[in-house]
């Protein structure tokens, strides 16, 4: 295996990373996926070798542990550019070789080749505070390979961007990492960009490895509660995962009752669309509790509410009558 991860601990006041144990492919792209402060970030650091730990590191069969993190054919691309304000498009590009003495003719010539990869040729003359967020996070992408690292690793590159640039490059650096071979960890706490960019998913919780897997086998065959009620839909019912397509849902509103149309998640958070004909509503509600399993499931509706909501529909319907 190209890259493995056994038992990583690391403890601060108390532990973060407990006992996390993974394994990576030359040329797979691995979401780390889980809710903020889960230890995602915190385990790119340690690799990175940004922070001390417990347990074993090996790249590409070698440890890293007594390896500095300059020595380590190892990138950490952060959240935030961190792009030089007073250097150029293409001298951030170049900055790592220029510390390998590479020659200005040489560095020129191979930023120059990286900036056409990344569809920023025209760019090279441009001082970061001239560039949008997503031409900045190209420029980063294009100084972090330009190292030719063996893994790199992306910290949630994309958490500052809006929902339409996430959208535009998410392909585009997939693709990229691909056609140049790249092996990566890319850390997001949002399924649908783990779902559009990696090869193999990684789940983690509270600090936990969770399950490991692709993202049909996450959604299909979760094999923790956890997993099934983040990644999935359908319902953790006595610690046993009950698919979404073996339900029929109900949801009940005082004496009112609703039907399920579809199941949504958002950022971690589940979300039900339901009908209520009584009242001919729609509604997007979240937080709502299992009541019993049968031909159908169950759902309370959180009273606070809706109560207001129908109270303000009587209200409307007499003044109408």
């Amino acid at each position: 295996m190209f890259v493995t991860i056994k038992n990583v601990t690391k403890t601060y006041e108390k532990e973060i990373l407990k006992k996390v144990s993974l394994e990576v492919k030359r040329g797979d792209i691995v979401c780390l996926l889980g809710k903020s402060g889960c230890g995602k970030s915190t385990l790119l650091r340690c690799l990175a070798g940004l922070e001390e730990h417990e347990g074993e590191f090996l790249l590409n069969n070698e440890e890293m542990a007594n390896v500095s993190p300059e020595k380590r054919p190892v990138v950490l691309m952060f959240q935030e550019s961190l792009l030089f304000p007073h250097l150029t498009v293409l001298q951030n590009v170049t900055f790592a070789l220029k510390m390998k003495k590479v020659s200005k003719l040489e560095q020129t010539k191979q930023g120059r080749h990286m900036l056409k990869k990344v569809g920023l040729a025209e760019y090279e003359k441009a001082y970061p505070s001239e560039l949008s967020g997503g031409q900045k996070q190209r420029v980063s992408l294009a100084r972090a390979l330009m190292s030719k690292p063996d893994l790199l690793l992306l910290d949630e590159p994309f958490s500052s961007l809006d929902e339409q640039l996430k959208k535009e490059l998410r392909p585009w650096l997939r693709q990229l990492l691909k056609k140049e071979g790249v092996t990566a960890i890319f850390v997001t706490h949002d399924q649908e960009e783990a779902k559009l960019l990696g090869d193999v998913i990684a789940v983690m919780n509270e600090g936990r490895m969770e399950q490991v897997g692709s993202a049909t086998e996450l959604y299909e065959r979760p094999e923790t509660p956890f997993v099934a009620s983040f990644f999935s839909e359908g319902f953790v019912i006595e610690d046993r995962f009950v698919p979404l397509s073996a339900c029929q849902l109900s949801l009940q509103a005082g004496s009112y009752e609703g039907i399920v149309n579809r199941v949504t998640m958002m950022m971690g958070q589940r979300f039900y669309e339901v009908y209520v004909e009584a009242l001919d509503i729609h509604q997007l509600m979240a937080s709502t509790h299992l009541l019993r399993e049968g031909q159908k499931v169950f759902l309370s509706w959180d009273q606070a509410a809706v109560q207001p909501l129908v109270r303000k529909l009587q209200d409307d319907r007499s003044e109408k009558g």
